[in-house]
């Protein structure tokens, strides 16, 4: 199969949202740096407020920032951290030092850069793929895809699926397909194949909220596999299932809708005999009736 090359606008498109992605991972770090800052001093505000970065904690940084008081500071809060105003008074009895202080001042402001500069990005990426509102409004009817993944995904892959003859060839192109290594009739290695790095992490980070979404195929999918292969491992399957639909719904033009396929029940079910007969093997079956009696 000869090398994918994308339209232009999409190879154009790539270093935008590649560039986002990298952009995220380093806000995360200068959040990170905040909570460390805090913590150091003795201003554990991050164990009280569920989101340092919310309406609430922001106020509190910057408050710190300004050198309000404690008392002012905690005047300006929302109504909703009512219940947290002792132990938020508590944390803020502590001090930063003039260092601290302005390490704080540097970390926000590289936190509120990296925000001014996403939203900029975002803007500019679905102002580019506004001719793709379709397919754009079909990979958000899938669990676990909002907008900006949405984004993400159709530019990795294209605007033309006639590249990928099948499901399982633009599985295996973005690297999320089990591996096939085979030798002299025997399984040597299920390690999946290096494929798209960009598209394969945003596939699991959309599989990780697609398997907490309650109702849908992907919850009962990622349980059942996470029994036997562990969180991670079934997060990667969850992630190529994942793409094996968003390729059925652009190729079909039509919205994603649910099977309902209970796949906890499946596997009992093709298991259950096997594990009825091994406990029975082993004497746990008379032990539980016994103990019932």
């Amino acid at each position: 199969m000869p090398s994918y090359v994308p339209p232009r606008l999409f190879r154009q498109l790539r270093q935008l949202t590649r560039y986002r992605r990298r952009l995220v991972s380093e806000r995360s770090r200068a959040r990170n740096r905040v909570h460390k800052t805090l913590d150091h001093d003795g201003l554990r505000i991050g164990g009280i407020l569920s989101d340092l970065f919310g309406v609430n904690g922001r106020r509190v940084l910057d408050g710190l920032v300004a050198e309000r008081s404690p008392r002012c500071i905690l005047a300006g809060l929302t109504s909703r951290v009512r219940a947290k105003l002792a132990p938020l008074a508590k944390a803020l009895a502590a001090t930063l030092d003039p260092l601290a202080l302005f390490a704080l001042q540097v970390q926000l402001e590289a936190v509120d850069r990296a925000d001014a500069t996403l939203a900029a990005l975002d803007v500019r990426i679905r102002e580019a793929l506004a001719d793709y509102q379709r397919p754009l409004r079909l990979l958000q009817t899938i669990p676990g895809i909002d907008l900006g993944s949405a984004c993400t995904i159709l530019v990795e892959i294209g605007p033309d699926l006639g590249a990928f003859r099948e499901a399982r060839h633009l599985g295996s192109w973005a690297g999320v397909a089990p591996g096939n290594n085979t030798s002299a009739g025997k399984r040597r290695s299920g390690r999946v194949r290096p494929g798209n790095p960009t598209l394969r992490a945003t596939l699991a980070e959309c599989a990780h909220a697609a398997a907490r979404t309650t109702g849908s195929q992907f919850h009962g999918y990622h349980r059942a596999l996470a029994a036997r292969l562990g969180y991670k491992r079934a997060i990667l399957a969850t992630a190529h299932k994942l793409l094996r639909v968003i390729h059925a719904v652009l190729r079909d033009d039509r919205p994603y809708t649910d099977p309902g396929i209970d796949y906890e029940h499946l596997v009992v079910a093709r298991n259950a005999p096997r594990w009825i007969r091994m406990l029975t093997q082993h004497g746990f079956l008379e032990e539980a009736q016994a103990v019932r009696r």
